[in-house]
């Protein structure tokens, strides 16, 4: 529980660099609570069992991915994009060996690509053609990781996991809004909450 602390003043901290523009501040703040949650799901005994070996790893790819994302440069832009999207198939693997009925998934997949169409009807006409694959694959990823997450949810009564999974998929609204509609501190005031909830949720049911 410590470790969750941590991780939640470290936003905080975050959320003041980015308010106040410092960027120094914001790239110890923010790796410091990237690096708090994979500790607290290490702590949880992630590695007792193959879904929280899983979910650790997705843990530990998150953090490569906000390093990343410390920067403006489209490159590494594509690299933390990269570095989610297979956080995001661990997520979903790890889902999936807790116990899913497949037919659940599909039906929920085909829920969640409906959902994705609006999302993308919105965020497509703000993104430049070379990124255009990448992005439409990371909204497919990360639509089957929340149907795995609701399916498993529904089929072993552990709702947080869905949770978790959601508060992910929501945060990545408003880091798409920031990098490719419109840039702002409403977008992080409400985006890292979110996603450091979501990771803090995932890790806390590593091994439940």
């Amino acid at each position: 529980m410590v470790w969750a602390v941590v991780c939640v003043v470290f936003v905080a901290a975050l959320l003041f660099a980015e308010r106040t523009h410092n960027r120094t501040l914001k790239a110890v703040a923010k790796t410091a609570a990237s690096i708090a949650f994979c500790i607290f799901g290490y702590v949880n005994d992630a590695f007792s069992t193959l879904h929280g070996t899983l979910v650790f790893a997705g843990l530990v790819l998150s953090l490569v991915g906000d390093a990343f994302l410390l920067s403006k440069a489209k490159h590494w832009f594509l690299c933390g994009l990269v570095a989610f999207l297979i956080a995001h198939v661990m997520y979903g693997v790890a889902f999936t060996t807790r116990g899913v009925n497949h037919r659940h998934v599909g039906l929920l997949v085909a829920a969640l690509f409906g959902v994705a169409s609006v999302v993308w009807r919105w965020l497509g006409p703000h993104v430049k053609s070379k990124m255009r694959v990448p992005v439409l694959a990371y909204i497919a990823t990360i639509s089957w990781m929340l149907a795995a997450a609701i399916a498993t949810s529904y089929q072993t009564d552990t709702w947080p996991i869905f949770g978790g999974a959601l508060l992910f998929y929501l945060s990545d609204l408003f880091v798409a809004r920031e990098r490719f509609v419109v840039s702002g501190f409403t977008n992080k005031v409400f985006g890292l909450p979110l996603y450091y909830a979501g990771q803090l949720v995932l890790a806390a049911w590593a091994t439940t």
